[in-house]
């Protein structure tokens, strides 16, 4: 019997979250952003059963999905991992909470309202690893509204849970949901070093609140080592990646490969007339507008690399014909920074 490959796909969501692992033992989803990507990628999968949906923040581009997702008559959901949020009075969050109230009374699914490092013993996988690798409990503690162990103000952002999977113990995938400059100062007190080969960059690209954005993206880029980072967005929303933060990458990353799953603002004044050839046959937000860039992201974690289901030259190639302002080809000069 041929042996499963485990595989991780980055979904075009549009502005928002989503990350699928598929592994031997079933089906875990990192974030459930807007729309109806998320359920197509399942139905066209023919997954019904997902054993884990891990909530990184309660915004509602990351948990949006999740409603859908407990609604659906086609998917059963085991278990929801998130953390409390006292400070989100949005029509979402509440209707999350009621939906899964009445999930919970038809004992239909179990949910933990905690995500915190001394979670990750609850993802045992055998040679898939899920860490969680922020906040810690003494942070979690206080919650959004609080105030982190020097007196920083924790703010939904500050919280976002940091989720890494590994295979065969090597560090493949670091989700940092919209972590800002404090949850990233509080991040690597306890892990200084998280490296991994593929990063999902936080808050899609967007300004880390008050920090300066150029140093904030060279120092999780210098902890993490990546080599890629991909940046979850919407064409136009936020104008996201933001050119600072690229900046940033490349000041310490110089070679790293930079991938947007849509076409951003910055990169081209309009989308492509014509449908594109690169993509994966996978449920694209992105896809019917022609706003996709690499679109949705799918790879298959092997022993000694990953292998990229995508056309990566068929991307590039893209990018030549379609970004004449790309910021991934930029030539950053340091003065520029």
């Amino acid at each position: 019997m041929e042996q499963f490959s485990p595989n991780l796909t980055i979904l075009d969501v549009g502005h928002g979250q989503c990350v699928v692992l598929q592994d031997a033992l079933g089906i875990v989803i990192f974030d459930a952003g807007l729309g109806a990507t998320l359920l197509e990628f399942l139905q066209e999968c023919a997954i019904t059963q997902i054993d884990a949906v891990i909530i990184s923040h309660a915004d509602a581009d990351h948990i949006s999905g999740l409603l859908a997702l407990l609604s659906a008559a086609t998917v059963q959901v085991r278990h929801v991992y998130l953390n409390s949020d006292a400070t989100k009075n949005s029509d979402i969050w509440e209707d999350l909470r009621y939906a899964i109230a009445d999930a919970t009374a038809r004992a239909s699914i179990s949910v933990s309202v905690e995500l915190t490092t001394s979670s990750t013993q609850q993802f045992t996988r055998g040679d898939v690893q899920i860490e969680i690798l922020y906040p810690q409990p003494a942070v979690a503690m206080a919650g959004p509204g609080g105030t982190d162990l020097k007196g920083r103000k924790l703010t939904s952002n500050s919280m976002s849970a940091v989720s890494r999977v590994s295979y065969q113990s090597v560090p493949r995938l670091l989700l940092t949901g919209d972590l800002d400059a404090v949850g990233l100062e509080n991040l690597l007190e306890t892990f200084p070093s998280p490296r991994s080969e593929v990063l999902v960059f936080p808050h899609h690209g967007g300004l880390p609140s008050r920090a300066n954005p150029v140093e904030f993206a060279s120092l999780l880029g210098q902890v993490v080592q990546p080599s890629l980072i991909v940046f979850s967005i919407g064409r136009g929303k936020y104008q996201t990646p933001r050119p600072e933060i690229v900046a940033g990458i490349r000041r310490v990353l110089p070679g790293v490969t930079i991938a947007c799953t849509q076409l951003s603002a910055h990169c081209s004044a309009s989308v492509p007339s014509t449908d594109p050839t690169h993509l994966e046959s996978i449920a694209a937000r992105g896809r019917v507008s022609h706003s996709c860039c690499a679109g949705s992201i799918r790879m298959v974690l092997e022993p000694s690399s990953i292998r990229y289901l995508n056309d990566l030259q068929g991307h590039q190639d893209f990018i030549a014909a379609n970004a004449p302002s790309a910021l991934c080809k930029r030539a950053w000069r340091s003065s520029s920074l």
